[in-house]
């Protein structure tokens, strides 16, 4: 099959669905064709001391990237949607596919290719995903008067022409219905996926990475990976740390992620106010490749914050979870595959339970990844074509 999918960013370093679309669809055998903007990134996704060292520009032009065959277009951004220039429709209608997949119902290029699939005398099936959970929508004023809009003047447009539209969970099918008036029955539940053959626990990098680290092999080691920032609640984080690292002296804590400096500063400083500097290691943002390697030198993870694929890898690689009881991870997580909290104490007690339980981990971290083997990449990327 000849697949497009038009993407608001595509950075395969990170691994996000896109790129694992794309690498998932051409192993099996599928001709693929990414197209994204010229702007690596939205603004805001990396700290200014990072921004000297990642491109936030490329030439326009096709070519490989990881591995994926990407058509780099000029692009705009706006508040943090991609609009690719007025060369899209005619490379989309050149490569001649039979599915096209546009992700981010609310984004320009959804209405541009529901009025192409409309016109166009080569007819492909299009499918249309989203991500809008509670974490991530527009609110307030502007809010109120974007969505109001959209329904008014695109949502009768896409309904018309989208063939299928493929909310990443049952709360995103619920916010399309209530906000963007995408009726639910249109609507197909299509879940982020883990990649199963990169995050598996491997107990030769456990021990490599615990040696590296200087780790014991009874010490518990707590561990997070992403943004440090305060949606993803980083402040919390190091307080979760602090109260374990002070009750336990066999705990150790990991670190890995970048945010803006003076914010990463203050919480480092907290660290050394407590005299636990040597018990708390501090990483970079990590390649998503490596990320395995250190899932599986760890024992507990914590994520206090807003929703996180990490939180998915993690999980993927049998490591017990703590993260927040939002609906997207109580969708997620059933049958007690993850900890979930509400509320600080909660999240401190959760973390208390896994620390002084070696069995709860174990437990916890096979049904874990018993519950990311049922949304690996090769069944959610065949999802999108069956229907």
């Amino acid at each position: 099959m000849r697949i497009v999918q038009i993407c608001q960013w595509y950075i395969p370093e990170l691994g996000y669905q896109e790129y694992s679309l794309a690498e998932t669809w051409t192993r099996m055998g599928h001709e693929v064709l990414s197209i994204a903007g010229t702007q690596m990134f939205p603004r805001g996704a990396y700290p200014a001391g990072e921004l000297a060292e990642r491109r936030r520009k490329v030439p326009s032009g096709r070519s490989e990237e990881s591995g994926t065959d990407v058509w780099r277009l000029p692009s705009l951004e706006l508040r943090v949607r991609s609009l690719l220039s007025h060369r899209l429709e005619s490379v989309v209608l050149d490569f001649e596919p039979e599915t096209v997949l546009v992700h981010g119902v609310t984004s320009p290029n959804a209405v541009r290719m529901a009025r192409l699939a409309r016109k166009s005398q080569h007819p492909f099936r299009l499918v249309c995903d989203d991500h809008l959970i509670g974490s991530n929508m527009q609110v307030g004023v502007a809010g109120k008067l974007f969505y109001n809009a959209f329904r008014r003047f695109v949502t009768s447009r896409l309904i018309r022409s989208v063939d299928m539209f493929a909310p990443i969970s049952q709360e995103t099918r619920e916010i399309l219905a209530e906000y963007c008036g995408i009726p639910q029955e249109m609507t197909t539940v299509v879940p982020l996926g883990v990649n199963l053959r990169r995050f598996q626990r491997n107990e030769n990098e456990r021990q490599a990475v615990r040696k590296q680290l200087d780790i014991e092999p009874d010490e518990v080691l707590l561990i997070y990976a992403g943004k440090l920032n305060p949606s993803k609640q980083t402040a919390v984080l190091i307080d979760a740390a602090l109260s374990a690292l002070k009750g336990h002296p066999d705990v150790r804590v990991l670190v890995i992620g970048s945010g803006e400096s003076k914010y990463v500063e203050d919480q480092k400083h907290r660290v050394r106010e407590a005299g636990l500097e040597r018990r708390v290691n501090w990483m970079p943002l990590q390649p998503n490749a490596d990320l395995p390697r250190y899932f599986s030198a760890a024992d507990v993870g914590i994520w206090p914050g807003t929703e996180s694929m990490a939180v998915l890898e993690a999980a993927a690689s049998e490591l017990p979870v703590v993260c927040m009881g939002s609906p997207y991870y109580r969708e997620r997580f059933g049958d007690g595959a993850a900890l979930l909290f509400e509320g600080f104490d909660d999240m401190a007690r959760q973390i208390e339970r896994l620390v002084s339980d070696p069995e709860l981990r174990r437990s916890t971290g096979r049904r874990a990844r018993t519950a990311m083997e049922e949304i690996g990449w090769d069944r959610v990327a065949a999802r999108y074509l069956d229907g």
